[in-house]
């Protein structure tokens, strides 16, 4: 009896432990990096949030999920413990796109998207459906003086990060707030980081 009890807590403790963890990649690791000290923030009343499209239809953070990215671009969800992702190669706008979702906040919900120049070495799926991604028209490559001129910044970033945020007063007490993260580089844009959490 004993043998078969302890049977049965290893068959159950494999089949809770059987989703493979995998760590992000590329720029997205960022995104599990709360403590962003190191960059400039600043708070905008400018709309932070960007325009997203896949195939030509909208995409919404925290109304529609990874599984509905899946759906349309194909590709795995994966799962680092922290975060829900899921990524993809486009040699068409020559980047790769990281579709995230905090698991404790957003459980599969879209809450963040991390873009960068082409990453080779990110295992993503190669799609050559069209997806676009876009706020003031800053891209990874982007130079630092067009980033500096949109958003109104006199100084480079100390270190590299330059955070924009905005606050929005929803029902019932709830805050959604939004930001974006500017990744420099010799002058450069390296990667783009977008945000979305809705608290109370």
């Amino acid at each position: 009896m004993k043998k078969i009890m302890t049977f049965f807590l290893v068959i159950v403790s494999l089949s809770c432990h059987s989703e493979k963890i995998s760590p992000l990649t590329g720029i997205a690791k960022k995104y599990e990096l709360f403590d962003e000290t190191s960059g400039s923030e600043l708070l905008t009343k400018e709309n932070v949030i960007p325009a997203i499209l896949i195939n030509g239809k909208k995409v919404e953070f925290e109304k529609d999920k990874l599984s509905d990215i899946q759906k349309a671009l194909g590709g795995d969800i994966k799962n680092s413990g922290i975060t829900g992702w899921i990524c993809f190669n486009s040699p068409i706008t020559n980047s790769t796109y990281w579709f995230l979702s905090d698991n404790e906040m957003q459980r599969g919900y879209l809450s963040g998207i991390a873009i960068s120049s082409l990453d080779k070495s990110s295992a993503c799926k190669i799609t050559d459906k069209k997806i676009f991604i876009s706020l003031n028209n800053i891209h990874p490559k982007t130079p630092w003086n067009k980033v500096a001129k949109t958003w109104g910044v006199k100084n480079k970033p100390k270190y590299g990060v330059l955070i924009f945020f905005s606050e929005k007063e929803m029902e019932d007490d709830f805050t959604q707030l939004n930001g974006v993260n500017y990744y420099i580089t010799n002058g450069l844009v390296d990667g783009i980081i977008y945000t979305q959490v809705t608290s109370n």
